[in-house]
C-alpha cells in the first residue's frame, strides 16, 4: 500500500459523510476513494475498492458499525466516528484504531492521521502513489511532536532533517517539530522549484536561506530569515546548495 491512503467513509447521513470528507482533504496522506450509507453498502464497497483505511459511523439503521467488521475477510485499519462515547471501550475491544467523537475536531483527527501512518498494519515503505499531485507553499500538512501535533502550511517550513525513520522540521515560527515521513517522502511531495535536498539527510527551504558563510574549508553555516535555525552543513552539501540557489535566482 502506498501513500495516500485509500479512506473509505460510512455514515448513514450525507452530511456527516461530506464533513468528514472536507476535513480529510485537508491531509495529503488519505485519500477519499468511496462511500457508504449502510451496513451493505460498505461491504460491497470494500470489496470493490480495497481500501486501506475505514472511518465508520456506529449506528446506521439496519445495522451498526460493529457489524460490518465480520464481513471482511482483510480488514484495514479502522477508526469509528460516532456521537456517542458509550461505545468506545467495544470499539478498542474490536481492535479499532481510534475512536473520534462528533463533531471531530480538525486537531484531533490529524492525530488520527498520524496514528493511522505508524501503525503496524501498514508497510513501512510508505512512498506517494504515483503521480500524486505535489504540494504547494499553500497547501497545509500534520507534524507530531511527541502529544502536540500541529497543521502548518507548506510555506512555514524552513528546513527539514532525517532522524531515523522519522524528520525533524524547522519552522518559520520558531522551534522545531517531528513527524513520521521519511526525506523520500519530502521529497516527493514538496515542490521542486523551492525545496532542495542538498545532502541526504538534508532538505531546505531555498526562499528562506539568507546566506551561506564559510567557517572552514569542510563547514559552511547556512542562515535563515529566523536566525534561531541557522544550520552548518559540509563541502558538497554546500556546493549542491549553491548549485540550487544560482538556478532559483539567488546565488552566495
Amino acid at each position: 500500500m502506498h501513500l495516500p491512503l485509500r479512506t473509505l467513509v460510512v455514515d448513514d447521513e450525507a452530511p456527516a459523510r461530506q464533513q468528514m470528507g472536507l476535513l480529510l482533504k485537508v491531509h495529503r496522506e488519505m485519500l477519499v476513494v468511496g462511500e457508504a450509507d449502510s451496513v451493505p453498502t460498505a461491504a460491497r464497497e470494500v470489496a470493490r475498492l480495497a481500501p486501506d483505511v475505514i472511518f465508520l459511523d456506529v449506528e446506521m439503521p439496519g445495522g451498526n458499525g460493529f457489524d460490518l467488521l465480520p464481513l471482511l475477510d482483510a480488514a484495514p485499519a479502522i477508526v469509528f466516528v460516532t456521537a456517542h462515547p458509550a461505545f468506545a471501550v467495544r470499539a478498542f475491544e474490536a481492535n479499532a484504531l481510534d475512536y473520534l467523537l462528533k463533531p471531530v475536531h480538525p486537531l484531533r483527527l490529524a492525530a488520527t492521521v498520524q496514528r493511522l501512518l505508524g501503525h503496524p498494519r501498514l508497510p513501512e515503505k510508505r512512498t506517494p502513489a504515483a503521480g500524486a499531485a505535489r504540494l504547494t507553499l499553500r497547501d497545509t500538512t500534520t507534524l507530531r511532536d511527541g502529544r502536540n501535533v500541529r497543521v502548518i502550511t507548506i510555506s512555514q517550513i524552513a528546513w527539514i532533517e532525517a532522524e531515523g525513520i522519522y524528520s525533524r522540521v524547522g519552522l518559520a515560527e520558531g522551534g522545531y517539530a517531528r513527524t513520521l515521513r521519511s526525506l523520500g517522502e519530502w521529497e516527493q511531495l514538496l515542490p521542486t522549484r523551492l525545496f532542495a535536498r542538498v545532502e541526504r539527510s538534508l532538505i531546505v527551504n531555498l526562499g528562506r536561506i539568507t546566506a551561506l558563510c564559510a567557517r572552514n574549508r569542510n563547514v559552511s553555516e547556512l542562515r535563515f530569515l529566523e536566525p534561531a535555525l541557522a544550520l552548518e552543513i559540509g563541502r558538497t552539501a554546500a556546493v549542491k546548495l549553491r548549485q540550487a540557489l544560482a538556478g532559483f535566482g539567488n546565488g552566495f
